[in-house]
Order: C-alpha cells, then structure tokens, then sequence
C-alpha cells in the first residue's frame, strides 16, 4: 500500500506541475517585473489596480508608472492587486484584508484600465475615504469618476482601427462585423453603429456593412465567405444553438481558425490591443510614457504640489505609432509612410484558449478525476480496514476485561485463604513440618499480590479506554497523605538496605485530590525506584509548594533511563529496552496508569535521568481551589496495608 501511494503522490505531482506549466503560459506573468512588488507591505503604500495584464500597453504602462515613481518616490512601494474574474464582493474582501495588513498606510490608489476604474468610481469612498485614486486607462468613453478621483483617459478609436486596415484592402466592397447578442447590448456597439451610419451618410461610400450574429452555429460563417468581403471578428462562433439551451461558444482562436477554414477573405480580430495573430493596432498609445505621467502625477499628489481634485479627466494625444503584428505584415505588407510602426511577433501560438489547449486541460481534469476516483477507493478500503482493526480492538479490550474480571474473584479467595492459614499459624492451629514450607507460603502470597495488581491495572486502564475511570476529589492535606505513603514504604526499602528519605518545604497544603489515587501513584513510582536502585543507594521524597502549583519529586540513585526511552515508559505495555531492564519483570501498565491519574487531576508528569547516576520523575498538580473548601482529615485506610503489599508484592520475599 505505501508503494501504491507513494506512485500515485509522484504521478500526481507530475500532473499537477504540468498542469500549473500550461497555466503559467497562458497568464504571460512576466509582463510585470516582480521587483516591483514588495515581499513585505512597507509604511508607505501605492496600491495598483489591473484587471488584464495580457496586453503590451498595460505592460509598458505599469513599467513607465513603476520607474518614475522609484525615481521621484524612493520611499514609496508598490504592490499589485488584481480585479481580473473577481465579483465585486471579493475584490472588496481582497482590499480590505490589503487594507489590515498595510495598517491603513495606502496613501494612492492606482487603476491601468476601465474595470478597476468604474470598481472605485463606486467602493473607492467606502473603501479608502479621502485617499486619492489616480487612474490611467484606455477605453471606448470615458467612465464618470467619484470623488477624489482623476487621471488620464485615451479613448479607442474605432474608425481609426477600421481606415487603417482598408489601406491595405483597397478592392474590400463590404465589410462584416461578427458580433454576439452581449456585445449588442454594450456602448461599443453603439460606437460600430455609429461608424456604419456615418460611412453609409458619406455621398462617396462605396461600402456595404453587414453585421453577423455570432449566436447562429456556423451558420453565420457563410456570409462572411462573400467575395471581396472584410471581416471583423468582436464575438466568438457558438459551436451548438437550441432554443433552449444557449450553447457554447468556440474560442476567439477557434473561430478565427474555422472562418479560414472557408474562406480566404483578409479576417481580423477586433481585440483592441491583445497581441493576438490576427489584429493590428491602429495609432495607439505609447503605454510607456502614459506610465511615466501617471508616476509624475504621483509624485506630485503625495507631496502635495497637485489636488486629485482638481486633476479631472485628462485626454492624451495618441503618438504616431502603428502596432502591427509580424506575420500580418508578411502577409499584407502595410503601408508605413503615415505611421511610425512598431512589430511585435505573435507568431502562429494560439490562443490561450485554443484548442489543442483544451485538449491537454480536459486530459489533465480526466487524469486528475481518475486519480480522485483511485484515492475515494483507497480511502473506502482504508476505513474500512480501520473499522475492522477498531471492532478487533474492541473484541480484544472486552476480552481482556472480562478474563480479568474473572481472574479477580478466585485471587481474593486465593489471598483471603493465604492470611487466614497466617492467622492459624500464628495461633498455633497449624504448624509447618519445616521452615522451608513455611517459606513457601510467602511466594504463594507474593505472586498472589502480583497477579492482583496486574488484573486491576489491566481493569483500570480498560475503564479508562471507556471513559468509566473517575476520580473522587475531597480536600485533604496532600503532603501529610505523601508522607504516610513514604513511611510506609521504610520497611521495604530497609529490606533492600536502601535509604528512604522524605522532605518537604511545607507542612500543610489542603488540595482537593483524589487521596486513593494519589498514594496509588506515588506507591507506584517508589515501587521502580526500589526495584531499580541498588543496596545503599538512596531515593528521596520531595514536596514543593510552588504558590500555583504542588510538586512532588521522587528521585533514586538507581541504574537510570536512556534520553530516547523518555517516551517510551510512559506508552502502555512498553517497557525500557536493554539487558538491565529486562532482569525487572513487569507488565509496562504502571507508568501508563499513573499518568492518565496525573492528567485527570489536571496535573503532569515528566522525567529527568541519566545513566547510572539516577532518575527522578517529576509531579506537578495545580492548586485549584474546592468546591467543598473544608478541609477532610485524611482517615487511616483499613485496606491500606493491603494496598501496598499489592504494589510491593514484588518484594514481599524480602520481608
């Protein structure tokens, strides 16, 4: 299983890099120099706002912004937000998280194009207040500004665009504008109407103008096969039409790509500024040097020489240059003579929604679904699994309780009758043939303690599993219950001929604790350090009132515990590894079980030890205060001396 997941997380990797490759192609990142952005928002802020970052004048323009604003702002960063696909709902929550983290230290906001401009022109107050918004965009009209608001507007010029393209296509007698059912409902095609209306008013027109519903299948391809025909694609082909459906639609790349498939007829995309293989741009903006304004109109709002109010909107003369794409030149050579003209070379790369595009994200989202569906099967097999280990579990635990339980009865008739034989030899009424025999019953006894305490651990820490383990907490004095506990535990560490010393700081600490548990606990932990520590050595007993907590330390001299087996003592059923432990038997329970008491009574317990020198494990309880604040004495426990011949049993042949 773990080579099966392993192959998949590799395989998914691959597919994933080569998915977010594809994906980085199309977004054209580099066009923005991230030198620009800062890795950590600094005091003084611009914000840029774009919502396309495709275009080489957006490109030149955010360049032109960025290099004057570094040289007449040094103090100044900019960083970067993007409006483009986001509702207004979230490019709100994107700003407003900008907003928090800059500790509303932005001091400009700054919009390249229309979107982002109307966004502000209605959230720029409740957003930003007073803050100035400068904005430098290219548009068919310009967009009503709010308050605080100016900058630079250069309008498209669509007859401009449609002359340019006519110089070359001297024998065009109609020209086709393939259009969809959104862009009819816009401002730009109020502007291609505008157009059509004013050539067909000219005495001198020679020119039909046939405007094409991009919505009708391929059925709108045909008009546009017309001999001497111009076409102008502004709207995708739908690919499928049903009166109730509305379809898909190809890509701009696609129809390009089917129209040719038809027709010779010169075919343009009427895509503005977008570097594509089939439009040209006619007398556009130099990017660069609307950038350079806008940074020197920065500079001068942010120290105060300039209003933002005052600006308005300001027209820019468009500069004597023809874009116009290399393969368009190669095919139709454009006249220059009018025009300063500058090429770019899109090549024959298709559109970022081509096809071919399409093909590699639908094998990639099929890939990547498969994959889902192999991880959904794995997942099932895999909890089903665990519901089967859980089930053996619980099978295992119950079984383990109820043997346990059974063994419990007959070892208290076995321990019962072991101290009433010990009554009857001590008044006379049986008599061993020998010492030896009479040796014999203190092994009996011991082994009968030892099996004891393991079948209560066993119970208790399966009760702990099933949540039915409680503690009774009453006010006691913790260190005189301690103190008991150490005393008692004199005579079998003098049987070892090991020192057993108690000490404390203070007399009295009223604590509300569960006292059976308590001694339980620290009977527990003089229990390993008798049995790992060696004749003459020394365990301590130490109490420590800490003001909000009390501390017990319980150290020895023993053989000690390896840094690496600190987790391992207290796992259950896990014993310290090593020759030396392994002499001590043991069930690996009693560390476990302490702990879980410990953490019940809100406290910890840690451990500190190192080899042959000694360990000292390390109580904290917090002092919290009762619900019943009087103080119960702590009562003598007729069961006591039983309990601890339990938790000593492995040395009862020593006493």
């Amino acid at each position: 299983m773990i080579n099966i997941k392993k192959l998949l997380l590799i395989f998914c990797l691959s597919i994933l890099i080569t998915f977010l490759f594809n994906i980085s192609s199309f977004a054209n990142t580099n066009l923005y120099n991230n030198k620009y952005v800062s890795d950590a928002i600094p005091s003084n802020n611009i914000l840029v706002m774009n919502s396309c970052n495709k275009t080489d004048f957006h490109s030149s323009l955010f360049e032109g912004l960025s290099l004057s604003i570094e040289d007449n702002l040094p103090n100044y960063k900019i960083f970067k937000n993007s409006t483009l696909g986001l509702s207004d709902d979230e490019i709100i929550a994107n700003i407003k998280s900008l907003i928090r983290d800059s500790k509303n230290n932005i001091k400009l906001v700054v919009c390249l194009d229309a979107n982002s401009t109307s966004f502000f022109e209605k959230y720029g107050v409740e957003l930003f207040g007073s803050t100035p918004i400068l904005f430098g965009y290219e548009g068919d009209n310009p967009i009503p500004i709010g308050p605080n608001m100016g900058g630079i507007f250069a309008p498209y010029n669509l007859e401009e665009f449609l002359d340019t393209i006519l110089i070359q296509h001297k024998d065009t007698t109609q020209i086709n504008f393939l259009i969809s059912k959104a862009i009819r409902d816009t401002y730009f095609f109020d502007k291609i109407e505008e157009y059509i209306n004013k050539k067909l008013s000219d005495p001198n027109n020679t020119l039909y103008y046939n405007v094409v519903d991009a919505g009708q299948s391929y059925d709108s391809i045909p008009p546009l096969t017309k001999e001497h025909s111009l076409n102008i694609v502004y709207s995708p082909i739908r690919l499928k039409y049903s009166e109730n459906d509305l379809g898909r639609y190809s890509t701009p790349y696609g129809s390009l790509e089917k129209i040719f498939s038809k027709t010779s007829n010169p075919t343009y995309g009427g895509f503005k500024t977008f570097g594509t293989r089939f439009n040209i741009g006619a007398c556009m903006y130099d990017g660069f040097s609307i950038g350079t304004k806008l940074g020197d109109y920065a500079s001068s709002i942010l120290k105060g020489s300039l209003s933002i109010s005052t600006l308005g909107i300001n027209p820019v003369h468009k500069g004597p240059i023809l874009f116009i794409n290399e393969e368009l030149q190669s095919l139709y050579k454009f006249p220059n003579k009018f025009y300063k003209t500058v090429y770019y070379n899109a090549g024959n790369t298709e559109s970022n929604y081509s096809k071919r595009k399409i093909r590699i994200l639908s094998f990639v989202a099929i890939i990547t679904l498969f994959l889902l569906i192999i991880c959904i099967v794995i997942n099932c097999f895999k909890r089903k699994a665990l519901k089967e280990r859980q089930k053996l579990d619980f099978i295992k635990t119950n079984f383990i309780a109820n043997v346990s339980h059974e063994l419990r009865t007959p070892l208290n008739i076995i321990i019962s009758t072991i101290q009433l034989f010990d009554v009857y030899s001590e008044n006379g009424e049986i008599i061993y043939n020998s010492d030896r025999a009479k040796e014999k019953t203190k092994y009996l006894k011991g082994n009968s303690f030892r099996l004891l305490r393991l079948v209560n651990n066993i119970i208790d820490i399966t009760k702990i599993d099933s949540g039915y383990f409680s503690i009774n907490k009453t006010s006691i004095n913790i260190v005189e219950v301690i103190e008991e506990v150490t005393l008692s535990s004199v005579a079998y560490a003098e049987k070892k001929e090991i020192n057993l010393i108690f000490d404390t700081n203070v007399e009295e600490i009223i604590l509300p604790v569960d006292s059976d548990k308590i001694e339980r606990i620290i009977l527990n932990l003089l229990s390993n350090a008798l049995k790992f520590t060696p004749p003459s050595g020394t365990i301590t007993v130490t109490v420590l009132d800490n003001i909000t907590c009390v501390t017990v330390i319980i150290t020895d001299t023993g053989i000690g515990i390896a840094e690496d087996q600190f987790d391992i003592i207290f796992k259950r059923f896990r014993q310290v590894d090593g020759p030396t432990y392994n002499k001590s038997e043991g069930s690996g329970i009693g560390l476990a079980l302490c702990k879980s008491m410990i953490e019940m009574h809100n406290g910890t317990i840690k451990v500190e030890s190192k080899i042959n020198e000694g360990t000292s494990f390390i109580l904290t309880i917090p002092i919290e205060k009762s619900e019943n604040p009087n103080h119960v004495p702590n009562l003598q426990n007729t069961n006591k001396h039983d309990i601890i011949q339990v938790e000593y049993s492995d040395f009862l042949n020593y006493m």
